[in-house]
Parts: C-alpha cells; structure tokens; sequence
C-alpha cells in the first residue's frame, strides 16, 4: 500500500510540474508573439534563446506568508522572452491574525502560483485513482492570474505608452487573458491525455508488479 500511495504522490508531482511548464510555455508564446506585433523588425520574438530560471528553490516569505515551491529543483531551462512561473505552497509565519495569502504575486521576474489558495483548490479535480485533474474552470483561471501580471509590466517592456483610458486598459487586459486561456486549455487538455496514458501504463506496471 506504501508503494502505491508514494506512486501516486509522484504521479500528482509530476502532473503539477507538467502543468508549470505549460503555463510557462504559454507564457513565452504570448510575449515572444507581442514581441513581434511591437517591433519594426521582422524576426523579433522568433529568437528561441535559453537561460537559467533566476527564481529561488528555498522558502519565500512574502507579506508575512512562507511560500515554498513544490519541488526542490529548479526547470531546467527556460525561453529568456518571459518571466519564470513556479508554484508554491503556503503557510503562515506566526499565529497572530491571519493573513490572507496570495493567489499569486511576482517577484525578481517569477510568477508565484500559490496551490494552496482557496481559488486554486475549488478549480482544480481529483479522478478516481487520486491523481490532479485540470479542468476548464482551472485554465481560465491560471490564464487570468497570468494576464494581470503579464500586462502589468507589458507596457514597460516593449515601451509602450500606458493608455490613460480605463476602458482601453480592460480591453487590453482581457485581450491577454483570452488569448492566453486560449493557449492554456488546448495544450492543458493535450497535456492530460498524454499524463493519463503515462500514469495509467504505470499503473498496470505497478499491479503486474504486486
């Protein structure tokens, strides 16, 4: 039983690490895409240069809340067009009043998703053998955390004047987030296949196994 419930623990890691690497992946899409639509010249945001996530493998307290990343080792490369995204645990630091967490929040160039949010939690399903089921509700809602923090330093990065116009600014930030939940629910349903068909071959190892 031991060994099956630590496969399944592995199972959920690897589903959360995967879907990190997506949004990180859309991300880049998305930035190196504006790049282009920004710049006179013709090649911009085709450039497919990699570098070391910057973000911290160790415990970040932000705003009197500890987050810790779901895994010790950092991705191992990512495009250099975007910032980085990592999810994270949360726990408060002392036992005064609470605080209340961040669903997400950047620092140093990295996104923080917190998991533990209560918004996150109700968006995300569990299947029948306990393994992490992205649903659409989860896409939309990871899209939208991502577009406020995209479009909040858009328009310093490609030097654009901000639009002094409310309704320009909500017409922009939903641009973001409808193009980003456009390209996070296709590669996320993708993404789910292929984890179920892997988790699922595994299984049938395990109980041949037993």
């Amino acid at each position: 039983m031991n060994s099956l419930n630590d496969s399944l623990s592995e199972q959920s890691d690897e589903s959360m690490s995967a879907l990190e690497a997506l949004l990180q992946s859309s991300l880049n899409s998305l930035t190196r895409r504006d790049k282009k639509k920004n710049s006179n010249d013709p090649s911009a945001g085709e450039s497919q240069d990699e570098v070391q996530v910057e973000s911290t493998e160790q415990p970040l307290e932000y705003e009197k809340v500890v987050y810790t990343p779901i895994r010790s080792s950092k991705p191992k490369k990512r495009h250099a067009s975007g910032p980085g995204i990592r999810f994270v645990h949360s726990k408060q630091v002392t036992s005064e009043a609470v605080t209340e967490t961040q669903r997400s929040f950047c620092v140093d160039k990295t996104i923080y998703f917190n998991i533990d949010h209560p918004n996150f939690a109700e968006r995300i399903e569990v299947d029948k053998n306990g393994r992490p089921k992205f649903t659409p509700r989860l896409a939309a809602y990871l899209s939208n955390e991502l577009a406020c923090h995209y479009r909040s330093e858009y328009y310093k990065k490609f030097d654009l004047q901000v639009p002094t116009d409310r309704e320009q600014i909500y017409h922009d930030l939903f641009d973001s987030a409808y193009d980003m939940e456009n390209l996070v629910a296709k590669r996320m349903s993708t993404l789910q296949r292929k984890l179920n068909k892997k988790h699922d071959a595994g299984s049938l190892s395990h109980d041949s196994s037993d």
